[in-house]
């Protein structure tokens, strides 16, 4: 119970070392301000083939690190759902023409073709925009 009890706190102190340096230290309020900033964006539902699964983590791994780089980009993650074959993508853009460019990236183009074959159907797109 005791060295529960210590690794549960070692955690606890630990956690917003490591969540700040990975969020480029930002504040949760820096965080919301950028995120509510964001004008455009998508909720991606991706379908994966069950042998693709570790072609499309490697794959999408790669995609959030890179899009993140890009100014066009708020916001880029893929969160696993309870279904082991299905992600939800979450992207979002300073605004439509921001997406627009970023769409248009021979990257982004290239990796749209590596994904596609990985899929065991068509993602369903939604599009998202601020409350009114």
């Amino acid at each position: 119970m005791k060295k529960t009890r210590l690794c549960a706190l070692s955690l606890v102190v630990a956690a917003p070392m490591v969540l700040s340096s990975t969020a480029g230290a930002q504040s949760p309020d820096n965080v919301s301000t950028a995120l509510d900033a964001a004008r455009y964006g998508l909720l991606v539902k991706l379908p994966v083939r069950p042998e693709s699964r570790a072609d499309f983590l490697r794959i999408i791994k790669d995609r959030v690190a890179a899009s993140r780089q890009r100014s066009e980009v708020v916001d880029f993650r893929v969160l696993a759902t309870p279904d082991p074959n299905v992600y939800i993508a979450f992207e979002s853009f300073r605004n439509k023409d921001a997406f627009s460019t970023f769409e248009k990236l021979p990257e982004s183009q290239n990796f749209l073709n590596v994904l596609q074959p990985l899929l065991s159907g068509s993602p369903e797109v939604s599009i998202l925009q601020p409350l009114p």
